[in-house]
């Protein structure tokens, strides 16, 4: 690309198919430059978008894009590039006419009891309802039986169908490519291919180097959108663009890209998830997948509070632990520490500052949960880390008072002034929806069952 020749800086694999540059210690006139020498080399700005400290624009010339992010907070640019065929920009403008059909919120229990240490906390499944009647699918779980639920949601909620008769899957949303987040997409591309088609997947994950750890699952991710979805446009979403899908708009406001360094690998693979906002009807939902301190500093560093204000809020990481954020110690000092220091340093490592300000400053009417178990059932070992965690850090506990929350019916709990948060597995051990309408800047509930008599009905 010609623009390595002006940055002169290390190229990162900042995603799957995109590389990426910072330039630090960027001023203004510096930017200005940068996008002269863009507009002289002739890329065409298609997409330009300003929050509180951060302005992104998107350019194209002939197969290539390139994402200008510059964050005057950190005074730095960062510059993305990738072959225009992995990132689409079909739907970086406004529909001129939407359907007039009803917009609905679904969360949808995952479940998993009996195969993972981790159950029934995890994974995420919910599905939007656009006007046009088509679905975007957040996630959606892990495993066959997720995949299976995933149809049936797109049947019992009468998704529209193309010609041949498939369900349309506007965009399928991927958080992030731990396992419980991309599985069920990987047996339902295999299982449904036949009876579901996928416009667009929406996903940004890190590049060789960038992350601790990889997923093994993520080539197979890769693989099966080429081969059993090969009509589907891939996304890259980044910090403070925009996307439309009918009647839904989607600005998103973390993206791995924006924490990556040239000297730091991410040590949590959380925070490599994208946080979102996804407003319809007037009613905005900020996801934020399993994104922990570190996207909720950046998400509050760049954008401004009326932005993040939301009428829902998913709770991250199924209420439970986010991340690493503070090294306790060094390896020299963990030898001159005694056992309690050491303890008391661990202890420190989970903080949660960002996110509370996050949940403060979205001030959200309704915390959607992704969590199988009422508050405090005994069932495994993790709920007893979430309840003390919820005492001690406040994840949880900006939701919901902790020693006497009242059970409105199943599956909900009642959270301070009389507000709601959401779970998705019911007393009963079995799965639970909870369906919003989403109409004239309102939530209303409209269905909070177990998904069995949802589907039987």
């Amino acid at each position: 690309m010609e623009l390595q020749i002006l940055t002169r800086t290390p190229v990162l694999n900042s995603s799957t198919y995109s590389k990426m540059t910072i330039l630090e210690n960027y001023t203004v006139k510096e930017h200005a430059a940068l996008v002269g020498f863009l507009t002289n080399a002739g890329y065409e700005q298609l997409f330009k978008n300003y929050e509180k400290s951060v302005i992104t624009c998107v350019y194209k010339k002939d197969e290539e894009i390139v994402t200008v992010c510059r964050n005057s907070a950190k005074s730095e640019v960062r510059v993305m590039w990738e072959d225009a065929k992995y990132n689409s920009l079909d739907t970086i403008t406004a529909p001129e006419t939407v359907g007039d059909g009803e917009t609905t919120l679904s969360q949808i229990g995952v479940g998993g009891y009996g195969h993972c240490t981790d159950d029934p906390m995890i994974g995420l499944h919910y599905l939007i309802k656009n006007s046009d009647g088509k679905a975007i699918i957040l996630d959606g779980g892990i495993f066959e039986e997720n995949a299976d639920d995933i149809y049936k949601a797109l049947e019992s909620h009468n998704i529209a169908k193309d010609e041949s008769g498939k369900f349309i899957i506007t965009a399928w949303i991927f958080t992030h490519a731990h396992g419980d987040h991309i599985g069920a997409f990987n047996q339902f591309s295999h299982k449904y291919n036949d009876k579901a088609t996928v416009e667009y997947i929406m996903y940004n994950f890190p590049g060789d180097g960038r992350v601790a750890t990889r997923e093994a699952n993520f080539d197979a991710f890769e693989k099966n959108i080429d081969e059993q979805f090969p009509e589907a446009k891939r996304i890259v979403p980044r910090i403070a663009q925009i996307y439309y899908f009918g009647n839904i708009k989607i600005t998103i406001a973390c993206s791995p890209d924006m924490l990556y360094t040239p000297t730091r690998v991410l040590p949590y693979f959380n925070d490599t998830s994208i946080y979102f906002i996804l407003e319809a009807e007037g009613v905005k939902t900020l996801f934020l997948g399993d994104g922990g301190e570190m996207c909720a500093e950046k998400t509050l560093e760049c954008f401004r509070p009326t932005t993040l204000k939301s009428h829902f809020v998913q709770i991250t990481h199924h209420g439970l632990y986010t991340s690493a954020y503070k090294t306790p110690y060094t390896a020299d000092e963990a030898t001159l520490l005694t056992r309690e220091e050491r303890n008391a340093r661990e202890a420190e490592r989970h903080v949660h500052e960002n996110l509370t300000k996050l949940y403060e400053t979205a001030a959200p009417s309704i915390g959607l949960w992704p969590m199988g178990d009422t508050l405090g059932h005994p069932r495994n070992g993790r709920t007893t880390v979430m309840r003390d965690w919820s005492r001690t850090y406040g994840q949880v506990a900006h939701f919901v008072d902790i020693d006497s929350p009242d059970s409105g019916y199943d599956g909900v709990n009642i959270v301070r002034k009389g507000d709601l948060i959401t779970y998705t597995m019911s007393s009963e051990d079995k799965l639970m929806i909870t369906k919003f309408l989403l109409k004239d800047g309102k939530a209303e509930l409209i269905t909070n069952q177990t998904y069995e008599s949802f589907l039987a009905e």
